[in-house]
């Protein structure tokens, strides 16, 4: 940070990122960020205005939508509580679901959320889209956002791949959530702040649904003393469901084309580009 007030171009993850670095780089014009997501970034106050911002958008569709099945079998599987059973040596068969016949809502279809629905559809299930577009291939039907209260009785699981941004803070919600059918699961790889986190606390407490996944959380680490921690009906991950082993080899091309378009003055040409407002 010492060296801040002369950098043009910074490249990192969310956590590199905060209002005294930003603050501290008056020739700031380029930020590239290692994740599909700005939200985080174009809420720092001290970003200045006019700065282009470029993400990595597109390197993480295919483990996102292995998460999002690996996620949505670790619940109708019962898996926390066979490994459970491991680790007290206790040969106890909880109740087993299985994905085929079953309907997914996967809300959000982009990149991993349309291969996720290529997975569920491979496998058997009936795939239901929220989204602005019409179709997709591998889903049975799309609707858009403003009917997702209509879609969400159909669901045996419910997927989060949606963007983060006002439109979608608490897009799960109590009403939501009492629109699920009571043996279904939720999943969410997008952001935390999609799901209104006490209403659902709530929600798996009650066992109103059947369970939850959360890779994400509204509060990141999620904090030692949440309820979410303690609940059997729910399954937590350390947002790492845009991670794989070539992460940093995917996010570095993505880096360097945009690093050529830079120098070279075809900003046009950079991938995942909008100027900071």
């Amino acid at each position: 940070r010492v060296h801040a007030p002369g950098v043009e171009v910074m490249f990192g993850m969310p956590r590199a990122f905060d209002a005294p670095l930003l603050g501290a780089a008056p020739k700031l014009r380029w930020v590239q960020v290692g994740t599909a997501g700005t939200d985080f970034l174009v809420r720092i106050p001290t970003l200045p205005r006019g700065t282009l911002v470029t993400s990595t958008r597109g390197i993480h569709g295919p483990q996102m939508a292995e998460m999002g099945l690996m996620l949505m079998m670790a619940l109708g599987r019962r898996l926390p509580q066979c490994l459970a059973n491991q680790r007290e040596h206790r040969w106890n068969r909880p109740e087993q679901r299985r994905l085929f016949g079953k309907t997914v809502v996967i809300v959000g279809i982009g990149q991993s959320g349309g291969q996720l629905g290529l997975l569920c559809k491979t496998l058997g299930m009936h795939v239901i889209g929220v989204s602005g577009r019409s179709e997709a291939p591998g889903f049975d039907r799309v609707v858009p956002r403003d009917k997702l209260l209509e879609v969400l009785p159909e669901a045996h699981f419910v997927v989060l791949v949606v963007p983060y941004e006002a439109a979608t803070h608490h897009l799960i919600n109590a009403r939501a959530l009492e629109a699920m059918r009571p043996d279904a699961f939720l999943v969410n790889i997008a952001r935390g702040n999609v799901i209104d986190e006490p209403a659902l606390i709530e929600a798996l407490r009650a066992k109103r649904i059947a369970g939850a996944a959360l890779d994400v959380a509204s509060k990141e680490p999620l904090p030692p003393e949440s309820p979410l921690w303690a609940l059997d009906n729910a399954v937590i991950t350390p947002h790492c469901a845009g991670e794989c082993e070539e992460f940093v080899q995917l996010a570095l091309d993505v880096f360097m084309n945009n690093l050529h378009c830079y120098l070279e003055g075809r900003v046009g040409d950079m991938v995942n580009l909008f100027t900071h407002q």
